[in-house]
């Protein structure tokens, strides 16, 4: 019942219906619109209720209110506020109620998020599309303008107020209407008949206001004027001379963003993209063959290249990444770049012209964008990447900020016989080969000498003299001051330059040694343009230097990343590994190397430098001996080839090496540093010292490394090494103990499934498993301590069913050491063997025996992980004592019944999820407090419903509670932020989904399933370099799972790199012949590298193996429609039909199996109901290609839209 509305104040306490009006949200002609609080307890609901207050209106009034409701009713559509009811009060007021919009309005948020012109373009399509419902309701509006025009946090529309009129094109103007506002239509002040025309001149002015003062692509010629014409025809002053419908000037908005290139690349790269745009710039093949030609291509390319590398909106591969690509296949180089888009082309002088012919390749989409020839006198070519730039940036930053485009145009230098010098000079540079810098060297001076404001040559000369005083080339004390007047100069052009500031952190580290200087600069760096990769390669060299191996790695991985494919940025990731004592991750990265350069000195300079770490010593010579022969600079190798020699016994070409690298010191320059660590190669300490004393004196860079090289072992604890350290500045110097910080380094170990000797499980009365879960148990007791780095169980058990040596399973999943295990029947109870085994030295590091009279897997974790963890870190310090004794339950019975699930979960089937939920459900009725018990319930709800075994509504409510329940017990725990990230995905939404990841990184760096969950969202995302390399870590923790190497397969297929896709499916069916998700992945990857009959072969015994899964169904349609076979695949979506009366299928899977047969309503009709019943395999929509013939429709963008995640990348 209605309480009487006595007065309009809202303390007034008044009530429609179930609803307390709180305040008033406005007023109008026609009535008063209140905050609504629904107040009966039934649930909790704001709304909008607009009411005439008693005694306040006429008649006519009274009518207009009253068909204003009737319109509001009569009115259903996403963009438009929903009307949930109406009536009158007791007291006689007419009411109706409406949905309550949060939100800014139209310009408030295009301005407060900042929008693009393409943005704001999808935003006014939305206000068409509302306005075009109305109108097929026989509605018009009468009153648009930006105030009646909301839009909430997620960029949807809600259009308020509909007017007062039904489209009647005979009636004129309505009264108490009064034309007042610019977005009414000529006709109002004129008294004509107000019509749907009306309506779509004020969408013309909301059109013109949206674009005002908004840069459009300036690389489109006729865009701007495209927009106009459409504005034009939108305000024409006669009715039939505007567009007849509002969805004919959706259309033509529409139409001009697909066919122009701000529709190519702004719809791509907008700010509701989760990353910036990523770029490759090759090149330019020279069409003659020519060095000058030679020279221009690959120096108008480089400098390109740094050009565009300024701005903060965009990542670009530098030229050290992109010289082993080849113009001719710029979408194999755009893949295994990891980019979005690739310039690439050919370049011509001739006749005193310069031609480039450049084009704009979408990486993903497999098309140009466009392209262009830019032509210019060879004496201007300044204006050449000019116009190039311009046009580059135009289509992949259309909307970049004024003061952005201003710096980006400015050129570099205006003197183009200097940036003609300029360019030769980075060509040879480019070459890194001695006379290569020589001749850089002799460019850059002359471009400074023409130019002496001309910013990027002196960064070439400090480039010079940095490296040649580090190889060697040239002594320290005269290479560090050219170095750093050049840089000097550099930045006193331009103070914020990043290329600057890292080099002249560098010098401050190498030459200063002034730690926190260094780091301040190049912190600078990172903050004025974190895509640099030398900054972050700095960055890591400073963490490095210091013992700070964690943060070292990964600053060094993070420069890695940014420029893959050069040979050196991978060399020094294998640098840092080793100095960072993680030798294997180093020899991995030096062949690395070798492989993409083979016969590269440095690249055999740093694997013989590994392999003799690891004990390789007769290939170690071998490389060292090639690198010295072919390398200048011999003192380097020659000392690494000393330890090699030293390594196999022959003391007589250790003594050799030192002789012949004293006589050189008495002819030319050799380096202190390197004799000394030849010395100490021999044993000669003594004479190491005396030439360490030297090194310091001449402020050579090497001592930079003083602190933490492995090969200085042996003298650590000598007094004389303790002092120079001090003398270095270092201030891993200022540490208590001797040893640098690195020996507390990460060490990687796996334990084995325990082998019962003597009688069977079941004889003795034991589960057949117990022998995996008591390894799972120490697995998981030891992966609580941070600096082991443990196998997971499901990696371990593959090997160990391959291998009965375990020195050959340690050996292939690449662990430092093992645990293995015996378990014997003894009198009255169970003997237990343990032995911790070092694999590289195929010795026993520590055996212990022990007896029960009963498993009690709960003591034997404690025993056995603490005493393997004190036999591998030598220092335990309270952190780490708390990480061992970290329990997951104290109840026995609890734990067997959650490694019995772990057990289960690890074979990872749809066969075994029952089982596995069993396990972890009377783990928790045994201890509900077992928090990792409710996190293994979570994953299984979660895994479930992505293979389709139950549905959402009953899956994502168990996920949340369990995951509730588990962090509630432990927030720390990384299994549940994990597994929360994945509930997050399913539920669309997506920051919160990556947050969740990046916790459970950082709570667990070591966690696999941590970083596949965060690989896939990120792909999904369209940043696929960033997924891939955590797809790469999660395959290296957990190397032979079946798991992670599906999720590869299916990861490179989403991304688009097919020929990866099928080899990895190759190892999948190797690895697991009769599993359904082998021939699943194959089937896909096959179908899209154009191998139909062999999809089709691998879909049908997909099909044999999981008759009952869904997971086959859409990847077997589409195999079958390729092959000629489409009427196989109705006939299979008719069975799978029938099954979804019985049975829950996913949405996603009927969706795609539509598209593939070609009914595309079907479909998108499919596709909705996945949004709406959040299906997981919705994340996928945006990079899915086998969607791409949809990608046009505009069902799909709106579908996007409305998931406001994962976008087309």
């Amino acid at each position: 019942m209605s309480e009487p509305l006595r007065n309009t104040d809202p303390g007034a306490a008044a009530r429609i219906g179930p609803y307390r009006l709180e305040s008033v949200l406005g007023r109008d002609s026609v009535g008063e619109v209140y905050l609504g609080i629904r107040v009966d307890g039934e649930f909790d609901q704001r709304v909008a209720v607009k009411l005439l207050p008693q005694g306040s209106y006429d008649g006519v009034t009274l009518e207009r209110f009253k068909r204003e409701r009737q319109i509001a009713a009569a009115l259903n559509h996403p963009n438009i506020a929903h009307f949930y009811g109406g009536g009158t009060s007791v007291d006689g007021s007419p009411y109706f109620v409406m949905e309550y919009v949060e939100g800014a309005t139209l310009f408030e948020y295009c301005e407060g998020h900042q929008l693009n012109l393409s943005e704001r373009l999808d935003i006014f399509r939305q206000i068409c599309q509302a306005i075009q419902a109305a109108h097929e309701a026989d509605v018009l509006h009468g009153d648009i303008k930006p105030e009646n025009i909301l839009v909430n946090d997620e960029g949807t529309v809600k259009l308020l107020d509909f007017g007062l009129r039904r489209c009647d094109p005979d009636a004129s103007f309505a009264p108490g209407r009064f034309s007042t506002s610019k977005f009414d239509a000529p006709e109002f002040a004129r008294g004509e008949a107000v019509t749907v025309a009306s309506d779509v001149y004020s969408l013309g002015v909301i059109l013109s206001d949206l674009a005002e003062g908004v840069p459009a692509s300036p690389n489109v010629q006729n865009f701007t004027s495209g927009l106009s014409a459409i504005i034009q025809k939108a305000t024409a002053q006669q009715p039939q001379e505007r567009y007849p419908e509002a969805r004919d000037l959706h259309t033509a908005v529409k139409s001009l963003l697909s066919e122009s290139i701000v529709g190519e690349t702004a719809a791509v790269i907008s700010s509701t993209r989760p990353q910036k745009p990523t770029l490759a710039i090759l090149p330019f093949d020279a069409e003659e063959t020519d060095p000058a030609a030679d020279a221009f291509g690959v120096g108008i390319a480089d400098s390109l290249v740094s050009r565009i590398s300024r701005l903060a909106h965009i990542v670009v591969r530098p030229t050290t990444s992109v010289l082993s690509f080849s113009s001719r296949k710029p979408f194999d180089a755009g893949v295994q770049l990891g980019v979005d888009f690739v310039l690439a082309g050919s370049s011509r002088l001739s006749d005193g012209e310069a031609c480039v012919t450049a084009c704009l390749y979408n990486v993903a989409k497999r098309n140009a964008v466009w392209i262009r020839e830019f032509q210019e006198d060879a004496s201007d070519l300044i204006e050449l990447e000019d116009s190039i730039c311009r046009q580059l940036t135009g289509a992949l930053l259309p909307e970049l900020p004024r003061e952005d485009r201003e710096e980006l145009h400015r050129p570099a230098t205006k003197d183009n016989e200097a940036y003609a010098a300029y360019l030769r000079g980075r060509f040879h540079w480019s070459r890194f080969t001695d006379e290569g810098l020589t001749a850089s060297l002799e460019e850059f001076r002359r471009a400074v000498h023409r130019d002496p404001h001309f910013l990027l040559p002196y960064i070439g000369i400090a480039d010079f003299y940095i490296w040649s005083a580090i190889f060697g080339e040239i002594p320290s004390a005269a290479a560090f001051p050219e170095a750093e007047a050049a840089i000097d100069k550099a930045i006193a052009i331009d103070a914020d330059s990043a290329e600057a500031l890292s080099r002249k952190a560098f010098i401050e580290l190498l030459w200063k040694r002034d730690w926190r200087e260094a780091e301040r600069l190049v912190r600078l760096a990172i903050a004025s343009n974190p895509d640099i990769p030398f900054a972050h390669e700095c960055l890591s060299n400073i963490y490095c230097s210091k013992g700070i191996v964690d943060e070292a790695v990964s600053e060094i991985l993070k420069a890695e990343a940014l420029d893959p494919f050069s040979p050196r940025a991978v060399l020094m990731s294998s640098w840092t590994y080793y100095l960072c004592r993680m030798n294997t991750e180093a020899t991995q990265k030096a062949r690395k190397a070798l492989a993409m350069a083979p016969g590269m000195p440095q690249a055999m300079l740093h694997l013989g430098n590994s392999l003799t770490e690891a004990g390789e010593y007769d290939e170690a010579v071998e490389l060292l001996r090639l690198s010295a022969e072919s390398w200048k600079a011999a003192g380097l190798p020659r000392y690494m080839l000393a330890f090699a020699r030293a390594g196999q016994g022959d003391e007589e070409s250790v003594t050799k090496i030192i002789a012949k690298l004293t006589e050189l010191e008495s002819t030319s320059h050799v380096k202190p540093y390197f004799l000394a660590m030849a010395c100490l190669a021999g044993g000669e300490h003594d004479r190491a010292f005396e030439y360490f004393e030297k090194a310091l004196e001449e402020k050579n860079e090497w001592m930079v490394w003083f602190g933490v090289d492995p090969k200085l072992d042996p003298i650590r604890s000598d007094l004389r090494y303790r002092s120079i350290l001090e003398r270095t500045g270092n201030p891993i110097a200022l540490e208590t103990t001797t040893a640098p910080r690195t020996d507390g380094r990460e060490r990687s170990i796996a334990v084995l499934p325990f082998r019962l000797i003597g009688s069977s499980a079941s004889a003795l009365g034991l589960p057949e498993f117990l022998g995996t879960a008591l390894a799972d148990a120490l697995t998981l007791r030891l992966s609580n301590v941070r600096k082991l780095k443990v196998r997971p169980t499901s990696s371990v058990v593959v090997s160990a069913e391959r291998n009965d040596d375990p020195f050959e399973c340690g050996t292939e999943l690449n662990v430092e050491f093992v645990v293995d295990g015996i378990l014997r029947a003894a009198s009255e109870g169970i003997r237990l063997t343990v032995q911790l085994l070092d694999v590289a030295e195929r010795s026993i590091r520590w055996s212990a025996s022990f007896f029960e009279s009963t498993v009690d897997l709960l003591d034997l974790e404690d025993s056995i992980s603490e005493q393997v963890t004190r036999s591998l870190l030598t220092h335990i310090d309270d952190e780490m004592a708390s990480q061992m004794a970290k329990r997951g339950t104290a109840n026995p019975a609890a734990l067997d019944a959650y490694l019995q699930g772990r057990f289960f979960w690890s074979q990872f089937s749809p066969e075994t999820f029952p089982k596995t939920l069993a396990s972890f459900q009377r783990a928790v009725e045994l201890d509900p407090q077992f928090a990792a018990a409710y996190a293994g319930l979570a994953d299984f709800n979660g895994w479930a419903l992505i293979y389709g075994l139950i549905p959402p509504e009953v899956a994502l409510p168990q996920m949340y509670a369990n995951l509730n329940r588990a962090l509630e017990i432990d927030p720390g725990l990384a299994e549940a932020h994990a597994a929360l990230g994945l509930y997050h995905s399913n539920m669309q939404e997506w920051a919160k989904s990556e947050s969740c990841y990046r916790r459970a990184i950082e709570l667990n760096p070591n966690y696999p399933l941590g970083h596949e969950w965060l690989s896939s969202y990120l792909v999904a995302s369209g940043r696929t370099a960033e997924g891939l390399l955590e797809l790469e870590t999660a395959e290296s923790l957990d190397p032979l799972s079946l798991r992670p190497k599906v999720l590869t397969a299916w990861t490179y297929y989403q991304a688009r790199d097919f020929t990866r896709a099928v080899t990895k499916s190759d190892e999948l069916l190797a690895l697991a012949p009769t599993s359904m998700q082998s021939h699943v992945q194959a089937c896909n990857a096959l179908l899209q590298a154009g191998s139909v009959d062999a999809s089709l072969r691998h879909g049908l015994i997909a099909e044999e193996l999981a008759p009952d899964s869904p997971l086959v169904l859409h990847p077997l349609c589409f195999s079958l429609v390729a092959a000629g076979r489409a009427e196989e695949a109705l006939e299979r979506i008719e069975r799978w039909r029938k099954i979804a009366e019985e049975r829950y299928v996913g949405s996603y899977f009927f969706a795609l199996a539509y598209f593939a047969v070609g009914d595309t309503d079907r479909g998108f009709e499919y596709l909705e109901a996945a949004r709406t019943n959040f299906d997981p395999w919705l994340v996928w929509t945006a990079v899915e290609p086998k969607l791409d013939p949809v990608r046009g429709d505009e069902r799909y963008g709106d579908l996007l839209r409305r998931m406001n995640g994962p976008q087309l990348p």
